[in-house]
């Protein structure tokens, strides 16, 4: 594996089971909540609504679906581990995306998009051709 990389699969039944599960979260009817005085804007809002009626905008609906997100400690082991990185991965994350950086001369206008780099059909994952060249340069 080129980059030294353990990545968590997911399965098809993991999916699966994640849809199911959040099918089953409660789902609350609320009024949205933000600061607005009916009464004081009306006549103005009126009047700027017969104003821009060609204009294009953006409507509000008074009452939104408000689905829970649980905390983080709600969250199985299993299912932490696959949302958050730890420590260890993030610093990973950290030196491979300065190398990578690196080799691209330090111009985020000069990325390696994903249509130029190699895909590893193991992990099925993109990998940045400066880790090719450093694996090639090493068999040398």
């Amino acid at each position: 594996n080129p980059t030294n990389k353990q990545v968590a699969s997911v399965s098809v039944a993991d999916i699966r089971n994640a849809v199911r599960d959040l099918c089953n979260v409660p789902r609350l009817n609320e009024p949205l909540n933000y600061a607005y005085n009916h009464h004081e804007h009306e006549e103005k809002d009126q009047r700027e609504s017969r104003e821009s009626k060609l204009k294009k905008g953006v409507n509000f609906q008074e009452t939104v679906t408000v689905v829970p997100i649980p905390m983080r400690s709600e969250y199985s082991r299993r299912i932490r581990t696959k949302l958050w990185s730890d420590q260890l991965e993030m610093s990973q994350n950290a030196e491979r995306n300065m190398v990578e950086f690196a080799a691209e001369n330090y111009d985020w206008r000069s990325v390696c998009h994903e249509s130029h780099m190699y895909f590893c059909t193991d992990t099925k994952e993109f990998i940045h051709p400066v880790h090719v060249k450093v694996l090639l340069s090493r068999d040398q």
